[in-house]
């Protein structure tokens, strides 16, 4: 007697797997995804660094006014960081692949490090009451393009810096001024 059950249903068809061709137009479809999304990722990398390091300058200049007011004499980046106004590391190494240096009157302080593989400056005095301070990529195009500068006058500035490391004030004076952020 044969047994017609309303219940039981037949078994369903055995469940089909990609075929070698489908799994290879995936991949495919994901390396394009990922060579279009690279330079996107590493763009928005370097303006992120970027805005730190203008971020970064902005709380130097005005800790750097801070520390006037009250001490009477201006400060090297590791005088700000012994009265807790920044972040100890920026006198001595990269921060969010920028390196930083403050210069006080004539002579330089320490911070971050000078040309590439040298040790941090470290002289300075209160000087004639001029400061400026400057921030450079670690690795130009990987950590940041450009570099940027800020002194007494508060004005920060900034240039695409084709490589270059860190430059003197007095060719800093003459690049574009942006609004930090």
């Amino acid at each position: 007697m044969l047994n017609h059950d309303p219940a039981r249903r037949p078994p369903p068809e055995r469940m089909r797997g990609l075929s070698l061709i489908e799994i290879l137009i995936l991949l495919i479809i994901l390396g394009i995804l990922f060579f279009v999304a690279l330079p996107i990722l590493r763009r928005s990398r370097i303006l992120n660094h970027e805005a730190t390091a203008i971020s970064t300058l902005g709380l130097i200049r005005d800790q750097q006014v801070a520390y006037q007011q009250s001490m009477g004499k201006l400060g090297t980046l590791s005088d700000l960081a012994l009265v807790n106004r920044i972040d100890p590391a920026l006198a001595t190494v990269p921060v969010a692949g920028y390196r930083y240096r403050l210069t006080l009157g004539a002579t330089e302080a320490e911070g971050g490090g000078g040309a590439a593989g040298a040790g941090p400056h470290v002289e300075g005095g209160a000087g004639s009451g001029t400061w400026w301070c400057m921030a450079a990529p670690e690795a130009y195009g990987v950590t940041g393009e450009r570099l940027f500068f800020v002194d007494q006058s508060g004005v920060m500035r900034a240039r695409e810096t084709g490589g270059a490391d860190f430059e003197t004030p007095e060719t800093a004076v003459t690049w574009h001024a942006i609004k930090d952020e």
